[in-house]
């Protein structure tokens, strides 16, 4: 049996090599194991982000669903850390809900604007 973050690695590295077989017996490179931990990573560093907002302003799965326009299941797949998200929807929830979910250089947006 796989956890979830076993399928979401097998099935990214059937989709960078066709050659791996339906059962995912395949060498898989160091490389794309740690691509696919820093995915997961980021992803379930957004999934703290915007569960910290929801507890902090007392907000609703169907309240974040509204803010983003996205379903409620959608919520539940960005909240397990298992939603692929592209960086639109990224700044998407950054807008939508006043929180930043990460920073590539480790400061602040407003630091960043300072600094020009």
């Amino acid at each position: 049996m796989y956890c979830i973050s076993e399928i979401l690695f097998l099935h990214l590295c059937r989709n960078r090599n066709p050659a791996m077989n339906k059962s995912g017996q395949n060498h898989i490179t160091v490389q794309t194991r740690q691509e696919a931990d820093a995915w997961l990573e980021m992803s379930r560093c957004i999934a703290r982000t915007v569960s910290s907002c929801m507890e902090s302003r007392n907000l609703s799965r169907e309240n974040v669903a509204e803010k983003l326009g996205v379903s409620v299941q959608y919520v539940g797949r960005l909240l397990s850390g298992t939603a692929n998200l592209s960086l639109k929807s990224v700044a998407r929830i950054e807008t939508a809900l006043d929180v930043r979910c990460f920073s590539m250089d480790g400061g602040s947006r407003e630091q960043k604007i300072s600094r020009r």
